[in-house]
């Protein structure tokens, strides 16, 4: 079954180790699924159990078989390590409510909250790990996704090793030491971007978008805290660390749009206009960086279908006419991106409406899944040239092309209780809602997060319902991570 025989060991006693990849033959016949589809985790623990049986036969180590099942031992023995840490550590969910009380730039409180981040930050990785062991071994042995797996465990290794925070020395290195790793984890979305391209060329059905979900949310709630604890070093007017107090989405969006209009029209010749009504002058405390990430998505998006419906009649599908509208060459007659921005009890609604011909049903089933994307090569540079220097590093432009804008856009519109929907009109375009909470008590997405228990079954809530959410101030009973693997 795809595997490779040992040359160490007699015939009688072969030991088959698994290849990464079935072959075609098994796909068509083998029931279930291959061994490739099994967690590393599941593997590992085999290949563990079969060494200690190879040792307890007193098998020879010649020809370096028993190094290898030494480095399967190591590792089998630091995945153990990971998950219990991860078992027995919680998540201590916060909101924008806590960042905002956290906003003092006293020496105490910079300490007190460098030291809940240094506790958490260990955590939320511990359990992002975890759910890298529930792969399927064909997964975590791509090379993309192994190169991000082993940065996460090198970034969780070495907090282990950070000492408790307990003064403004303490606390400067630490920042250091974060600015330093947030650097190192730069590339992960682009490796999990190539990975996931990669692996949807050898297994088209490989659905992995449940592990997706949870591995951006999490990846957004360790950068908003490593922003937020590094921005609170920076103070500026009107600033709560990353949080601003007064952010005006009509003014985010107006900016924003004027980027990705200038995108497309390099790209194109030709550029819609965005008009922006409603309550523009609605503002409230949240990361711009978020709103402006969002926003570029859908713009993007909305320019693209309606300058290729209106100049090529080729968007994401035919209009329902049996005739198409006249192409046009100048972008006067356009029809422009109407976006209204709308403030409620509890939250803030961006409507945000094109005339692009809308999606087709076949393929508005597709868009929240990662990796697939409506975007030709020939187009890619549209995506990216928008977020080139968006929110310094936080999401790379190297995503644009990998179907990731949609589903990390909504990924960012649900961490603090907002959301993303999308209706299409067939033959006359799109109208996206963008849902934000405006009051602040919506603690993170995190909460929600459903994953496997550690024998592979469906699970419970990932530890992070059972203490309460961040208040700025530290959970009584918190455990120390000041421990060694």
């Amino acid at each position: 079954m795809g595997t490779l025989r040992h040359n160490s060991v007699q015939p009688t006693c072969a030991v088959l180790v698994p290849s990464p990849f079935p072959t075609s033959r098994e796909r068509r016949s083998t029931p279930g699924l291959p061994i490739s589809y099994l967690s590393m985790s599941s593997i590992v623990s085999t290949n563990a159990a079969m060494s200690a049986g190879k040792r307890a036969l007193g098998l020879s180590a010649a020809g370096g078989g028993e190094g290898m099942f030494c480095n399967l031992d190591k590792l089998w023995q630091r995945i153990g390590a990971i998950e219990s840490y991860a078992h027995r550590t919680a998540i201590q969910p916060m909101t924008m409510q806590a960042l905002l009380q956290t906003n003092s730039y006293g020496d105490s409180a910079l300490i007190k909250n460098a030291e809940w981040v240094r506790q958490q930050l260990s955590i939320r990785l511990a359990h992002r790990l975890y759910d890298f062991h529930r792969l399927p071994f064909i997964v975590i042995g791509n090379p993309f996704v192994r190169q991000t797996y082993d940065t996460y465990y090198m970034t969780f290794a070495k907090l282990l090793k950070v000492p408790s925070i307990d003064s403004k020395k303490a606390e400067t290195d630490f920042i250091k030491f974060l600015e330093e790793q947030r650097g190192a984890h730069d590339r992960t979305v682009d490796f999990m971007g190539q990975g996931l391209k990669q692996l949807q060329m050898v297994c088209p059905d490989l659905k992995i978008d449940a592990f997706l979900d949870r591995f951006f949310l999490f990846r957004i709630s360790r950068r908003t805290m490593i922003d937020h604890l590094v921005a609170l070093h920076y103070p500026r007017s009107g600033w709560a660390g990353c949080i601003n107090l007064e952010c005006k989405p009509a003014d985010v969006i107006r900016d924003r749009a004027e980027e990705v209009r200038e995108s497309c029209r390099h790209t194109y010749g030709i550029a819609p206009l965005c008009n922006i009504g409603g309550n523009i002058n609605t503002a409230f405390p949240f990361i711009p960086e978020h709103l402006s990430l969002i926003v570029i998505e859908i713009l993007k998006n909305s320019m693209r279908a309606t300058v290729e419906f209106y100049t090529m009649g080729n968007s994401l599908q035919s209009p329902l006419e049996d005739s198409p509208p006249p192409l046009i060459t100048d972008e006067s007659e356009l029809p422009p991106v109407v976006v209204d921005v709308f403030k409620g009890k509890e939250d803030v609604i961006i409507k945000i409406s094109d005339k692009g011909g809308g999606i087709p049903p076949a393929k508005l089933a597709k868009i929240w899944e990662f990796g697939y994307s409506t975007v030709s090569d020939s187009n890619a540079n549209f995506g990216a040239a928008n977020q080139v220097n968006l929110a310094g590093n936080f999401i790379r432009a190297d995503m644009a092309g990998y179907g990731f804008g949609l589903p990390l856009s909504r990924a960012f519109a649900r961490y603090f209780g907002g959301d993303l929907t999308v209706q299409s009109y067939m033959g006359v375009g799109t109208d996206v809602i963008i849902t934000l909470n405006h009051i602040g008590d919506q603690v993170e997405r995190l909460a929600l997060e459903e994953r496997p228990d550690l024998h592979g079954g469906a699970g419970a809530c990932s530890h992070v319902t059972q203490v309460p959410p961040y208040n700025g101030r530290m959970a009584n009973g918190t455990q120390s991570i000041n421990q060694r693997m």
